[in-house]
């Protein structure tokens, strides 16, 4: 079973998609409800800045070294990751 890695003490590879834990310390104020409160997501990270997961985030990163509509927001702290489960088998 993984477990949750501190960013603190490790990083994942470059392009990596993984299960982040995250807390947003600036939320807008319509979403204040959630100011400090850890959430959990999934984001590839790239070159030392981290990135919201979608079915192209890696690809993109891959082809062009960046993604701006994709990068977490400086008020977001990532603090821990694990890697993705292998997806069922079929049968």
């Amino acid at each position: 079973m993984n477990e949750w890695i501190s960013v603190k003490n490790d990083k994942p590879s470059d392009l990596q998609e993984v299960n982040v834990t995250f807390v947003n310390h600036y939320p807008e104020p319509y979403y204040s409800s959630v100011k400090g409160k850890p959430f959990t997501g999934a984001c590839v990270y790239y070159k030392g800045d981290w990135f919201w997961y979608s079915s192209i985030t890696r690809d993109v990163l891959a082809e062009y070294g960046r993604y701006d509509s994709e990068k977490v927001d400086s008020d977001i702290e990532i603090t821990h990751w694990m890697p993705l489960p292998e997806p069922p088998e079929e049968g």
